[in-house]
């Protein structure tokens, strides 16, 4: 009687696991458009904006422009990687200035607190491609991301 009880209790565990991570999977993606105001630009793929996500509710978010990596500006790897990060930064605010922002395509981030999205504006359909072509941003596709620093 103990052992029935207890299969019968682990397959229902089982069960439950599996199905709670299906949904979860598809809960950590949102289609959008989420209406949003830039808060402030990090740096030239990172933004704070204040989404609004209900009636009269918004919350303050960290996004990552989807399928970008930009120079980082907080810990640079050398000076040149520093300049380029204040370049693309000062690039991706023009393209923000005076915009409404849409998200789309929006997903959970590698870090909590953050999420990825396709960033529209007024202007723009993708913030990405803009960066992407402005040279100051490169395709990412997870993993490793290559150095902005020249070789020594």
């Amino acid at each position: 009687m103990l052992i029935r009880t207890l299969s019968i209790v682990c397959l229902t565990l089982l069960y439950h696991g599996a199905f709670s991570k299906l949904a979860w999977s598809k809960a950590n993606y949102l289609a959008g458009p989420v209406e949003a105001e830039l808060v402030e630009v990090l740096d030239g793929d990172t933004i704070r904006v204040r989404a609004k996500i209900w009636l009269h509710q918004s919350i303050s978010i960290l996004v990552r422009l989807n399928g970008i990596d930009a120079p980082e500006l907080r810990r640079p790897k050398c000076a040149a990687e520093k300049e380029l990060a204040i370049q693309s930064r000062q690039y991706l605010a023009s393209l923000l200035s005076d915009q409404s922002l849409q998200l789309t395509s929006i997903q959970g981030g590698k870090y909590f607190g953050r999420v990825v999205a396709i960033v529209q504006t007024d202007q723009s359909e993708n913030l990405s491609q803009d960066m992407l072509r402005s040279g100051l941003a490169r395709l990412y596709k997870k993993g490793k991301r290559k150095s902005w620093c020249k070789p020594v």
